[in-house]
């Protein structure tokens, strides 16, 4: 077994865990998967895995969205490069409910390049 192997059948059963939770990000369980990070995350899965277009910035807010409304959620961020377009969701964002109790877990996966 290979270390991208090793990583990915981690994660699989780390979501397996969950009943509420919602993966989403671009090409998770398409083409490359991230590197094969996210290969066969969306196998016998019981949460919902979305393939997201490649739009950062709404990406990164609608994590704190679902964890508003009680849903858990894990972005699998494509590239880190692209953590500064979601940045002003991590400041301001994030400010702005910190005062509030969230309902859910919001996380995200970065992984440094998607190379294929």
């Amino acid at each position: 077994m290979n270390y991208v192997t090793y990583v990915n059948s981690l994660i699989r059963k780390e979501i397996k865990k969950y009943n509420n939770l919602i993966c989403y990000g671009q090409n998770i369980t398409l083409g490359s998967c991230l590197g094969g990070l996210t290969r066969n995350i969306d196998e016998k899965l019981k949460n919902k895995v979305i393939n997201s277009t490649n739009s950062e910035y709404s990406m990164t807010g609608m994590g704190f969205g679902l964890a508003i409304d009680g849903t858990n959620a894990i972005y699998f961020h494509k590239q880190q490069d692209f953590t500064l377009l979601g940045m002003d969701h991590f400041v301001h964002t994030w400010n702005a409910l910190s005062i509030n109790n969230l309902k859910a877990g919001y996380t995200i996966f970065s992984i440094v390049v998607d190379n294929g």
